[in-house]
Parts: structure tokens; sequence; C-alpha cells
């Protein structure tokens, strides 16, 4: 037999209580510590136990004062207050496409009166602990959390499931934690990346990504879909095409390095010199790559700066394609070609399914996992490869 949760048998237990009317209209219920200590519970799960007999209708919380049975049960919202939602981001909001999302997640709070609040984590996973913690200690009714990693802070989100906290992660899922999640079909959207460049009579077609496949369950997706995407078009799966995690490398050999790739400053002679080297050894080949398909925008962008100053004309020598679509792409010196997410339907999304769990009881809640199309945007950095070039 199932064991029922703690907040679960706290909910019944004040909500028999109320009904059976031993608890009358008006009464004032024990304070938050009380219950902790009465119940050998944590304060979360308390708050969380709270917010759901509110949310019925059975208790107005009245802040300094505590909790009481309401003089009439059924829907209950206090006039002209609004929900909170938090969204943590794992990066500066003007990088990348981090302004859309937070628009789509904007747009649908405010249709609905609720109000949003960002913080951002700067790629730090104890930054990103404490963001996750500030949301909670100041009454957030659920968390947007676009993870750094695939799994940082385990242990805190351990606690807010058990503690029926509503949590939807963005642009990854954690295959180990019952938590619903929104984000672009990535596999997909690299299969097409591959395939068009594949039709456009390209062979030899490496991939590129500065972070590892462990960390990042997005990264392995979209190098699955090149992979597949190869194999369809009957291409070989050469391990030298694929250039995988060199971040930590870079990191270790080049000044600075970390804060030009996070926060995307002018590129340093040193780290340009690095892609120029990296590039070298895919194109020094008995038959070198003509096509290179990055893991995002930001490194198709930085290898070709390297193949430009190599003296490599884009896209004659070399094509590129990308993933994101952010607004560098359309403004670089060869237009990039890349494959699009949409960004402000991902936070859109992402405030409707978190708004509806906070709303639903949380015996009734169901884990659920959308996934987001794609597209290609043509510009001008592919080019037809002739039949003779391109094996």
């Amino acid at each position: 037999m199932t064991k029922i949760p703690l907040y679960i048998q706290l909910i019944n237990n004040y909500r028999q209580k109320i009904l059976n009317a031993e608890l009358k209209p008006g009464a004032k219920l024990p304070s938050e510590i009380e219950m902790c200590r009465k119940y050998n519970i944590s304060r979360i799960t308390v708050k969380r136990a709270l917010d759901e007999l509110e949310r019925e209708g059975l208790i107005n919380k009245v802040k300094g004062s505590g909790s009481f049975v309401a003089k009439s049960p059924g829907p209950n919202r206090v006039s002209g207050q609004k929900n909170v939602f938090g969204l943590l981001l794992p990066f500066p909001s003007g990088l990348g496409r981090g302004i859309d999302l937070i628009s789509g997640a904007s747009s649908y709070f405010s249709e609905n009166s609720s109000l949003l609040s960002v913080l951002i984590a700067e790629f730090d996973t104890n930054k990103e602990k404490e963001c996750l913690q500030n949301f909670i200690d100041h009454g957030t009714n659920g968390i947007l959390f676009y993870p750094y990693m695939d799994m940082s802070n385990l242990t805190m989100l351990n606690k807010l499931i058990l503690d029926g906290f509503p949590v939807v992660l963005i642009d990854k899922q954690n295959e180990s934690l019952p938590l619903s999640s929104v984000a672009s079909d990535n596999l997909n959207g690299s299969y097409q990346a591959v395939s068009y460049l594949s039709d456009r009579g390209h062979k030899n077609i490496a991939f590129v990504s500065d972070v590892n496949l462990e960390n990042y369950s997005t990264v392995r997706q979209r190098y699955f879909g090149y992979c597949m995407a190869l194999k369809d078009q009957g291409l070989e799966i050469n391990d030298e095409n694929s250039l995988i995690g060199y971040a930590s490398e870079i990191i270790s050999k080049i000044e600075n390095s970390r804060d030009i790739m996070i926060h995307k400053l002018p590129t340093s002679q040193a780290y340009l010199d690095y892609h120029k080297e990296k590039l070298y050894r895919l194109l020094d080949r008995q038959t070198p790559i003509t096509a290179i398909h990055a893991v995002n925008d930001y490194i198709a962008i930085d290898f070709m700066k390297a193949a430009l100053d190599m003296g490599l004309k884009i896209p004659a020598d070399l094509s590129f394609i990308g993933f994101d679509n952010i607004q560098t792409c359309n403004v670089f010196e060869v237009p990039l070609t890349t494959v699009e997410q949409d960004m402000f339907k991902i936070g859109f999304e992402a405030a409707r399914l978190l708004a509806s769990l906070s709303e639903t009881p949380i015996a009734d809640r169901k884990i659920s996992h959308i996934t987001l199309p794609t597209r290609i945007i043509e510009r001008s950095s592919v080019a037809d490869l002739p039949a003779s070039t391109s094996s």
C-alpha cells in the first residue's frame, strides 16, 4: 500500500476538520511553526498545505496574523491580490533569446492577473540554489526553472517535489524526476539541419559543441539528431568529425575565456586562435569537412570568425548552420542559416503549465512534457556543393 505523503495528510486532516465543522468559521489555525513541530515536517510542506487549503477556499491567510477558517467555504481569492511566479534563467537575459523567453512567460501571467519575478544564476549552480531558495522564501506560487545542467541542484528539486511545490523545467528534461517540462524538439531540429546540408550536397559534416553530452540533455538530443540524419542520408558517422566538450580546455588555456563564453565579450586573439587551431584539424585531412553544424549560434559564429580569419570564404569554402536564431545571426558578416526555437512560445506554454499546476490540487496533478517544433531559417552561410567535391 502506497504511503500518503505528509503534505497531503496535512491537507486532508484540516480539510476534514473544516468541512465537519470541528473547526468553526473564523477559527484560527496553529501557526506554521507550531504545525512544523506538531507534525515533524518542514516549513515549506506546511506552507504548501496552507496554500492548497486557501486555493480551495477553506481558509484565509492574513499577513502578520495567521490562517483562519473561511466564513463561507468555496473558491477564494483576495480582491486585488496577484499570484507571483518565479523564472530562473542560467544566463543573462540579454543573451541568446532570453528576452523572448521572459516576454512569453510574462505575457501569459499578465493576461491572467499574475506577476513574474526573474532571477539570473549566471551559469553558477551555487547561485542557482540561492535563487531557488529566494523564490521559496518570498512566497512565490511556483517556479519556471531553466537549469544550467541536467543534474544541478537535485537535492533541492527532490525536496520541492516532495513538498508539492509547483516547478516546470524549461529547455531540459530530467528523466529521473517527476517534473513537467517545456522544450524545443532539439533532436528533430538538428536532424533537419544535417538533412538540409546533405540535400545541398554536403557529405562530410562536422558537429561542434563547447559543452559535453553528459550534463546537457539538449546537447545529447541535438547530437543524436545529427547522427540520425547522417545514418538516414547514407553518410558515415565519423567520430573525428565531432568536436564536443572543449569549454574546459579553453578555460584552462586562455585568460578571461570563461567571461568571453558566458557574457559573449569581444573575442580575444588567443580565443580566436584556439578556434582556428580546432578548425584547421577538421580541414587538414584527405577528406576535409565541407560544413559545420554547431550546437548553438554563438559556437557557429566563433568558428565562422576563425574561418574568415584563416582566409576562408563562407560559404564557398565552408558552410555553417547554427541553432537558436539569435539576433546576431542576421547581422553577422555572413548571415547565419540556423534552426529557430520559438522561445516566446516556450515561455508562454511553460507559464500556462505552471499556472495550471498551481491551481490543481496536489493529488490530481499530472506530469506533462511539451515539445515544440523548430524550423530552418535560411540565410547566406550554406552553399550548394558540386557533386565532384561533396565526398
